[in-house]
């Protein structure tokens, strides 16, 4: 009878085992499942972000050409000139009849100095390059929200 009891004592530890290894079976599938779809998902995002980034790279890149463009002929340019300013604003009186009351390097009625004009320019091109740096950002994010 010993025998028996223990025959039967086996037997059900033999079916918890069996059942104990079906469970885990299945857990380890589901997270092999669930591993994998997690993995396509982040494929796929990698993915969407590098042609996010390629297309911001792409016009940042169109942007920075306009910017140098605009700069060259700006540089071009020896002096700016001050469309509020009037020739009468100007108008100097000389000491002497015969003095010439403008010398080779003062600026022409109306223009800006070497100096303030070179100032300027580099004032527009920091304001160019701060623009296209927030419309790469805004674009990025504006990106990312559509991935989502």
């Amino acid at each position: 009878m010993f025998g028996a009891a223990l025959y039967i004592h086996h037997d059900g530890y033999k079916s918890a085992k069996n059942e104990d290894a079906a469970v885990q079976l299945k857990v380890t599938q589901q997270a092999d499942a669930a591993l994998l779809a997690a993995n396509t998902r982040a494929a796929n995002l990698t993915a969407q972000y590098a042609q996010i980034q390629q297309k911001m790279e792409t016009q940042a890149n169109e942007d920075q050409k306009i910017i140098d463009t605009a700069r060259q002929q700006l540089t071009a340019i020896k002096r700016l000139r001050d469309p509020y300013t009037s020739l009468a604003d100007n108008c100097k009186l000389s000491v002497s009849p015969t003095a010439s009351s403008a010398t080779p390097d003062d600026p022409a009625p109306g223009e800006l100095s070497e100096q303030l004009t070179s100032f300027l320019e580099q004032q527009a091109y920091d304001a160019d390059q701060v623009a296209v740096y927030a419309k790469t950002c805004h674009d990025w994010v504006v990106g990312l929200s559509v991935v989502k």
